[in-house]
């Protein structure tokens, strides 16, 4: 067996021990019991300008610069003729674009989605299609019958899928009415 596949199956094993703690745990005083440290402590000592971040490769940088910039306003944290970082306006996030190397493919629409909790999706919403953003599905209700969540995306022009969630208020129903 090689060294990768040995550590993806080490992996496995430890995820689905994690995993079954948590199907298992019916209350956090529960999970709190079986729940163990992992056995290494936290590797990274960050650098000063930025901890993390997502990055991605586009077709079409200069659209994918103007959507985080100009539509979206994200700050941005560095920005040249072949790499953008935008981040929040608090720097709580990093999210990079390059422009896809010739020969090289660019990065697939599907291959992740990025998604913020906002504090009022419908505003929100309101706000982006005011400046042009079309939502591929609209803001609703997440989760079935009695759920307190609401949750709508759009895309990038590169096709980056970002979902929005936020907590709503669920009126009560008046006694009698279902």
């Amino acid at each position: 067996m090689s060294q990768t596949a040995e550590l993806i199956e080490r992996c496995r094993s430890l995820g689905e021990t994690r995993l079954q703690i948590a199907r298992e745990s019916k209350s956090p005083a529960e999970w709190e019991k079986k729940w163990r440290q992992p056995q290494y402590s936290f590797p990274f000592n960050f650098g000063e300008w930025w901890t993390m971040t997502v990055e991605y490769q586009v077709q079409d940088y200069a659209a994918e610069v103007g959507f985080y910039t100009d539509i979206l306003s994200f700050p941005i944290n560095a920005l040249d003729r072949a790499y953008a970082m935008f981040t929040g306006p608090n720097e709580e996030f990093h999210i990079s674009v390059s422009p896809c190397p010739i020969g090289d493919k660019p990065t697939p629409p599907n291959a992740f989605k990025l998604v913020f909790m906002v504090k009022d999706l419908k505003s929100t919403a309101a706000e982006l299609r005011q400046r042009g953003v079309l939502f591929e599905m609209e803001p609703s209700l997440f989760g079935g019958p009695g759920t307190n969540f609401l949750t709508g995306f759009f895309r990038t022009p590169h096709g980056i899928r970002i979902a929005l969630w936020s907590m709503v208020e669920i009126p009560k129903a008046a006694p009698g009415f279902v």
